[in-house]
């Protein structure tokens, strides 16, 4: 009986102590991870999310992959045209690509009818209900 009751305080002892670090893991996990509250009318990217896509872009600038390539860019006299508020149309589309994986994973969620896209190399915030352009994040390619 004595055992009993020491394998019982042992066994509550190993829980108590696994289960405080994975709450402790859990808390720490959180803290890294960054969340962002979208205007619901205007979403935009803020200064977290522009960090990560320059950390990120650091990182790959060596190797670009697809969006971010010399033979991705559009003409240079469409630059000033890339804001927010600007509709893109077939021409604007049929040159934008999904936003990398791991690039998209350092991000938030986007807001509801929202889309990441990368766009002559510059990462846009566009409404795929009428391609507007929400926001963009500029890459010094």
């Amino acid at each position: 009986m004595k055992t009993l009751r020491l394998l019982a305080v042992f066994v509550m002892a190993a829980f108590v102590t696994s289960s405080g670090n994975v709450v402790i893991a859990q808390e720490r996990h959180e803290e890294e991870r960054h969340e962002h509250h979208w205007d619901r009318d205007r979403p935009r990217f803020d200064d977290h999310e522009r960090w990560e896509t320059e950390r990120w872009w650091a990182e790959h600038h060596e190797r670009p992959i697809i969006g971010f390539r010399v033979e991705d860019r559009y003409p240079r006299e469409w630059e000033p045209r890339l804001v927010p508020g600007y509709t893109l149309d077939y021409e604007w589309r049929r040159r934008m690509y999904p936003v990398p994986v791991d690039l998209y994973r350092r991000l938030p969620p986007p807001p509801r009818y929202y889309s990441y896209y990368v766009i002559g190399g510059h990462v846009c915030l566009v409404d795929r209900r009428d391609w507007r352009v929400a926001d963009v994040i500029h890459i010094e390619l």
